[in-house]
């Protein structure tokens, strides 16, 4: 299956995701990301020939679709790239189908203390792909201030259940995404 050959029937969740959901984009800079879940096909389900991995992309990325199954698995493992699938913000939901507002309902089953270490690993990973780590090219490094980064990688280390003092500052609370954090409850888990 395709990006063409999504069918508005088959589409669980079409929503904004990426930088421009939590306002973080360079406008002239910044693409605009989609996300989604749509129903696996009888062929996908069965593993038989033509079936798909359970994604669906196009060819820059910017647009991605998971099945169900695929959704479930990687929701279940506490991936970062789709658990905040479930707590999105109204305003950036495109499409969504009753089978979401039920995944909705059951949210919080999906979060466990392996966010702990998905969400570290995810934030690393940011961190290495801001500064340019392993890429060639420009980086997007001139965007970052530096005593923001110095304290996000004080609070992704800490040791303690809670955050460090040094991020009980304004400036904590203007990161848009700890709304988000919060409401899945994990704010003070790390």
């Amino acid at each position: 299956m395709t990006i063409d050959e999504i069918t508005s029937e088959s589409i669980i969740l079409k929503s904004v995701v990426g930088s421009r959901l939590y306002n973080l984009h360079v406008e002239g800079v910044s693409d605009t990301d989609v996300g989604g879940i749509v129903m696996d096909r009888p062929c996908d389900v069965l593993n038989v020939e033509g079936s798909q991995n359970g994604e669906i992309a196009d060819e820059r990325q910017n647009t991605k679709f998971f099945g169900l199954r695929k959704y479930l698995h990687l929701a279940g493992m506490c991936n970062p790239n789709v658990i905040e699938w479930l707590f999105l913000p109204k305003e950036a939901i495109l499409i969504e189908s009753p089978v979401y507002q039920e995944l909705l309902k059951i949210r919080d089953a999906f979060i466990s203390k392996r966010a702990k270490y998905t969400f570290t690993g995810y934030a690393y990973a940011q961190i290495k792909k801001a500064k340019g780590i392993g890429k060639k090219g420009n980086s997007v490094s001139k965007f970052i201030n530096d005593k923001g980064l110095e304290k996000l990688r004080m609070w992704l280390t800490a040791t303690s259940a809670t955050k460090p003092e040094s991020t009980k500052d304004e400036n904590w609370s203007d990161w848009k995404f700890k709304d988000t954090i919060n409401q899945a409850g994990l704010l003070g888990t790390f």
